[in-house]
C-alpha cells in the first residue's frame, strides 16, 4: 500500500515456487472435474468479479480461483465445491508435503471474507501433495485434511487481524515493530533490507551455531561482535568473532593435515545437478525427489600430465575431466549412472562438497539400477567432504557468515573464480535452465546454448571445488 517501490524483486526461487504452485494447482483440479476457472488476472479485479458471479449463478459443482472483494478485503478460492443450494465448502491446493498453520489461516480469512458476502461455508479442506506417492500411479498425490475446526475457531481472530490490518494501512509510515524471527518466518519478507539497516555486519545474528540464542542477546542488545564474552561463546564463534575483529584469516593447519591424511589418492571432485518437481513424472519417484539431469567429474592424479583446461592450478598433475547433461524429456538417470561409473576408477577418494546431497542420489540410483550397484555403492562409500573441514578448521572475513562454496572459492582462490561472469549462476538457476533446454526443437540454437551454459557452470563447480582442495593441501606443505 506504501513504498512498494522498497520492496526487494521476488528472488529466483519464489519464482520457480509461484511457477510449481500454478502446476500442483492445475493437477489438483483434474481431482474436481467439470469445474469453471476463473481466468481473469490477479489485478483485474472488476473483470474477476464479474467472472465469478457468472459462474455461481450457472451453479457447476466446482470453481476454480472465484474471487471475493468487499471492504478492501480480497479472497481468491483455489477450489470452491458447490454441496447443494448454496452451500459451499473451500479446497485450499498446497504444494508443500504437510499442512502448515499458515495454511489454516490462509482458508479462515477466505471464509471470513465470502461471509461477508452471505455465502455459507460448510467445510474447509487443504490439499497437500503426499510424499508416499510414488509414479506412475499419481492417485494418491494429494492428502485431503478437513480443517473446519481450526478454521472456525480462528474467525474472530482474523476479525480482529482485518481491523488491526486496516489501522496499519491507513498510515503512511509502517508499525514500529522490530525485526525478529517473522522476517524470516513462514516466508521472508521483501522489506527485509529496509528494516535491517541498523544491524552491524557481521552481527551475533550471522555468528555461526548461534540459533535462537542470538536473538536472545539482540533484544538484550548485545548485537555487535564485541557485546559477547568469551567465555559465553563455543570454539567456533569464538574464532569467528576474533577472525572478524581483530581482521586476520584463522587456518588449523593440524586439524586440515589430519582430515586431508585420511583421503587417499587419485582424488575425484564429482558435482551433481538435480531437477525435483513436485509432480512426479519419472518411475519410482516421489514428489520433490531428486533427480540427477548432469554430472561433472574431475580426476587429479599425481602422475605427470597436462591440464585439461587453464585453471592455474595442478600444475604438473594429471588431469582428466567428464561430464554428462541429458538431453530431452526422458529420465537421465540411467545414462547418467552408466556414464558416471564408465569414468569413476575403483579407487581414490571421491570428494563432494556437502558430500550428503551426492550420496543420497547415489544409494538411490544404486537401488533403481541392480545391474550398476556395485560400482555406484563403491563410489558412494568413497565420499569425503571439505565442507565440514573448512566450517570448523578454516575462517576469513570475507567469507561473511557463508561456508559455501560460491563464498569460499573466490576468497581461496581469487575472484575469477566466482560466478557472476557465467549465465547460469547456481542450482535453481540450472533447474530452470534445463527445464528450458528440454522442450526446445532440437534444431533450435537456443537449444545448444542453454547446454553450454549448463556445461560451464557444472564444470565450474566441479573446478572450485578441486581448487579449494588443493589450496588445503598447499597449506600443510607449504613453507
Amino acid at each position: 500500500m506504501h513504498h512498494a517501490d522498497l520492496a526487494r524483486p521476488y528472488t529466483l526461487q519464489e519464482q520457480s515456487l509461484f511457477k510449481q504452485g500454478d502446476a500442483v494447482q492445475v493437477e489438483a483440479r483434474k481431482r474436481f472435474p467439470d469445474g469453471v476457472l476463473i481466468t481473469a488476472p490477479y489485478w483485474d479485479f472488476k473483470l474477476a468479479q464479474a467472472q465469478t458471479q457468472t459462474a455461481l449463478n450457472q451453479k457447476p459443482p466446482y470453481i476454480y480461483e472465484a474471487f471475493f472483494f468487499k471492504n478492501n478485503l480480497m479472497a481468491r478460492v483455489d477450489i470452491l465445491h458447490l454441496k447443494e443450494e448454496s452451500l459451499w465448502d473451500i479446497i485450499e491446493v498446497k504444494s508443500s508435503m504437510s499442512l502448515k498453520e499458515d495454511h489454516i489461516w490462509d482458508v479462515a480469512i477466505q471464509k471470513y471474507i465470502m461471509e461477508q458476502f452471505s455465502y455459507p461455508i460448510d467445510r474447509c479442506f487443504v490439499f497437500h501433495l503426499n510424499r508416499s506417492c510414488v509414479y506412475p500411479d499419481l492417485e494418491n498425490l494429494f492428502v485431503k485434511k478437513e480443517i473446519t475446526e481450526e478454521v472456525n475457531d480462528l474467525q474472530i481472530k482474523v476479525s480482529e487481524k482485518v481491523e488491526e490490518f486496516k489501522q496499519a494501512l491507513s498510515k503512511k509510515e509502517p508499525p514500529e515493530v522490530d525485526i525478529g524471527l517473522h522476517c524470516n518466518k513462514p516466508y521472508e519478507c521483501r522489506f527485509k533490507s529496509q528494516c535491517w539497516k541498523k544491524v552491524p555486519q557481521p552481527s551475533v545474528l550471522d555468528m555461526p551455531e548461534m540459533g535462537a540464542l542470538a536473538w536472545e542477546y539482540y533484544q538484550q542488545n548485545k548485537i555487535k561482535l564485541e557485546d559477547i564474552l568469551e567465555e559465553e561463546l563455543l570454539p567456533r564463534q569464538k574464532i569467528y568473532k576474533k577472525v572478524h575483529t581483530c581482521n586476520e584469516p584463522y587456518i588449523d593447519k593440524a586439524s586440515i593435515r589430519k582430515e586431508l591424511s585420511l583421503w587417499k589418492q587419485p582424488l575425484y571432485y564429482l558435482d551433481f545437478e538435480t531437477i525435483a518437481p513436485a509432480i512426479p513424472r519419472f518411475e519410482g519417484v516421489s514428489p520433490f525427489q531428486h533427480i540427477p539431469f548432469q554430472f561433472s567429474v574431475v580426476c587429479i592424479s599425481d602422475k605427470k600430465g597436462s591440464n585439461s583446461k587453464d585453471i592455474g592450478f595442478f600444475q604438473g598433475q594429471k588431469v582428466t575431466e567428464a561430464h554428462y547433461l541429458h538431453k530431452d524429456a526422458s529420465d537421465p538417470r540411467y545414462e547418467l549412472s552408466k556414464k558416471l561409473v564408465g569414468f569413476m576408477g575403483g579407487q581414490g577418494s571421491v570428494v563432494a562438497y556437502y558430500k550428503q546431497f551426492e550420496s543420497l542420489r547415489l544409494k538411490e540410483l544404486a537401488k533403481l539400477f541392480p545391474d550398476l550397484s556395485e560400482p555406484l555403492l563403491s563410489i558412494e562409500s568413497r565420499l569425503v567432504d571439505p565442507l565440514p573441514l573448512l566450517r570448523n578448521h578454516v575462517c576469513f572475513k570475507e567469507f561473511g557468515s557463508s561456508w559455501s562454496m560460491k563464498s569460499v572459492a573466490p576468497v581461496l582462490l581469487g575472484e575469477k573464480w566466482n560466478y557472476s561472469h557465467l549465465e547460469v549462476q547456481d542450482g535453481l538457476m540450472a533447474q530452470n535452465t534445463f527445464e528450458k533446454m528440454i522442450v526446445l526443437d532440437p534444431k533450435d540454437p537456443k537449444r545448444d546454448i542453454l547446454r553450454k551454459n549448463l556445461i560451464s557452470y557444472c564444470s565450474q563447480d566441479t573446478y572450485c571445488l578441486a581448487g579449494i582442495v588443493e589450496w588445503l593441501y598447499k597449506q600443510i606443505v607449504g613453507p
